[in-house]
C-alpha cells in the first residue's frame, strides 16, 4: 500500500499468508503446506538466533492468517495494516497442542527454536559472523564465545542442498565432533549433509583447549 504523502510503500499481512500457508490450506495442498510451514520455520529460526531481542508478531506463532474483513469497516478500509491486526482465535489456541494440525506444526517449530535459544548460552553472545556456505540459497552465520561456536544454516529454497560444515570455516579451531541442536544428533564437521527445503539447522562445536 502506497503512502500518498511520502510515496513509500509497505507490505501488510500475517506471516502465514505471506509465506503461502493461507493459499496452501485453501487449496488443500499438503506439499505446499509443508513448504509454507518450512518458510515460516526458517524466518522464525533466523529471528530467534541471529542476535538481539527477537520480535514475534502476535498470532504468527499460531500461523494465523490475514483478516480481509477490515475493508468492511469504513475507518479501517484505507489502511491495509488492518489485514494483519487479527482477532484472538480460541480454536487456534487449542489446536496449537496438536502436532498433526497446521497450527500445531507452526507452534511446535517456534517452541523448538525457543527451547534451543534458551538452552544454550551461546545465543546470548553479541557476536555474529556471516559465513559462506557455497550456495546462494543457504544463509549461514556463526555465534561465538571463548569456548563454543554455534553455526546456523537456513535453506531459503525448495531444493535439497549438500553442505559440509567444514567448508563454511565456521568451526575452524574447534573439535571435529559437533551436535545438531535441533535433533540432538552428533556428527563430524567433515560429514556431507543434506539440508532439506526450507530447513533451519543449528550446530554446536567446542573450541579446542
Amino acid at each position: 500500500q502506497e503512502t500518498p504523502k511520502t510515496g513509500d510503500c509497505r507490505i501488510s499481512g500475517m506471516m502465514a499468508s505471506l509465506c503461502g500457508l493461507e493459499k496452501a490450506v485453501k487449496e488443500h495442498d499438503p506439499a505446499q503446506i509443508d513448504l509454507a510451514v518450512g518458510r515460516m520455520t526458517v524466518l522464525f529460526g533466523v529471528a530467534l538466533t541471529i542476535g538481539g531481542i527477537p520480535l514475534l508478531y502476535l498470532g504468527d506463532e499460531f500461523g494465523l492468517m490475514n483478516d480481509y474483513d477490515y475493508v468492511k469497516n469504513a475507518d479501517h478500509a484505507e489502511d491495509s495494516r488492518w489485514v494483519h491486526r487479527v482477532h484472538y482465535d480460541s480454536i487456534a489456541e487449542i489446536q496449537r497442542n496438536d502436532p498433526t494440525s497446521v497450527t500445531g506444526r507452526v507452534y511446535g517449530a517456534v517452541r523448538k527454536i525457543i527451547t534451543v535459544r534458551k538452552g544454550y548460552s551461546i545465543f546470548a553472545e553479541r557476536s555474529m559472523k556471516v559465513l559462506n556456505p557455497g550456495s546462494r540459497y543457504l544463509f549461514a552465520y556463526a555465534k561465538e564465545s571463548e569456548t563454543e561456536v554455534a553455526v546456523c544454516i537456513a535453506n531459503f529454497s525448495e531444493h535439497r542442498l549438500p553442505l559440509r560444515l567444514a567448508d563454511t570455516h565456521g568451526f575452524d579451531g574447534c573439535d571435529p565432533e559437533l551436535m545438531d541442536l535441533m535433533t540432538g544428533d552428533k556428527l563430524n564437521v567433515g560429514d556431507l549433509l543434506t539440508i532439506e527445503p526450507y530447513a533451519f539447522k543449528v550446530f554446536l562445536g567446542k573450541r579446542r583447549s
